[in-house]
C-alpha cells in the first residue's frame, strides 16, 4: 500500500486555511459596504465571486447590528469548512502510522 508523506496533507491544510481566509476578508469587506475601487478589493472580489456562485441565491444577505450580514458567504465558509475537513481525515487514513509524529519532532 502506497502512504502518502504527511507534507501533503500539511499544504492541502494551509491551502484550505488560505482559501477560508480570503472568504472571511470578503464576508468582513460586504458587512461594511466595501466597493470594489481599490484593486485590491476589486481582486478579492473577483476571486471569491466563484468560490461562492454555487450557494448564490439560497439566502439574502439581512441586517443585523447595523451590519448587512452576506449569508451566501457565510454558507460557503461553513460548506467549504467542513468539506475540506473530511477531505483532510479521509486522505489521513492513507497515512503511514507514526509518521506524522516523526514529521514533526524532525526526525527522519
Amino acid at each position: 500500500m502506497r502512504f502518502l508523506p504527511p507534507i501533503v496533507i500539511r499544504v492541502l491544510s494551509y491551502l484550505l486555511r488560505i482559501f477560508e481566509g480570503v472568504l472571511c476578508a470578503r464576508l468582513v469587506l460586504k458587512m461594511f459596504a466595501i466597493g470594489r475601487d481599490n484593486v485590491i478589493i476589486a481582486q478579492i472580489y473577483h476571486y471569491t465571486d466563484r468560490m461562492v456562485a454555487p450557494f448564490v441565491g439560497i439566502f439574502l444577505p439581512s441586517p443585523l447590528f447595523g451590519f448587512f450580514i452576506d449569508w451566501t458567504t457565510v454558507l460557503a465558509i461553513a460548506v467549504y469548512g467542513i468539506v475540506g475537513y473530511a477531505v483532510l481525515r479521509f486522505l489521513e487514513l492513507f497515512e503511514r502510522p507514526g509518521m506524522r509524529e516523526i514529521y514533526i519532532s524532525g526526525d527522519r
